[in-house]
């Protein structure tokens, strides 16, 4: 089980330049979908965060399957919080120094942690976008 977690798949966007020309120049019925499929999320990226791009987000746990060495990950002793106020539903990590393993809470978990982003972006571009 490895954990592919958002600052991770952060590490992997497409600029929407980028990715408008390689879906125009490869005209594949999958590139001009997932073109006309980002347009909002661009949009509303644009609008909110000052980002004009996609994350890939789930295509980066997929390409993790198929190509294990894309990425770097490390054991974190971590859990999901479920009642707190302002961290409920986010993942905690217990980072704390001097406690043994067997006195952490959570479970032990490999986290991503770093992308060879444009090796990805490549892999990307070719499996889902289509030959060039």
């Amino acid at each position: 089980l490895i954990l592919v977690p958002v600052g991770a798949t952060r590490q992997v966007g497409l600029m929407e330049e980028r990715f408008q020309q390689q879906a125009v120049e490869r005209e594949t019925p999958v590139a001009v979908f997932c073109e006309a499929a980002t347009r909002t999320v661009i949009a509303y990226s644009r609008r909110f965060y000052g980002y004009a791009g996609v994350h890939l987000h789930d295509p980066l746990a997929v390409g993790l399957a198929s190509d294990p060495q894309l990425c770097s990950a490390e054991s974190f002793w971590l859990d999901i919080e479920t009642e707190g106020e302002l961290t409920s539903g986010q993942v905690v990590v217990d980072h704390r120094p001097f406690i043994r393993d067997e006195d952490r809470a959570g479970y032990k978990v490999d986290c991503v942690v770093e992308v060879e982003a444009e090796r990805f972006k490549d892999l990307f571009s070719v499996r889902v976008l289509g030959e060039k």
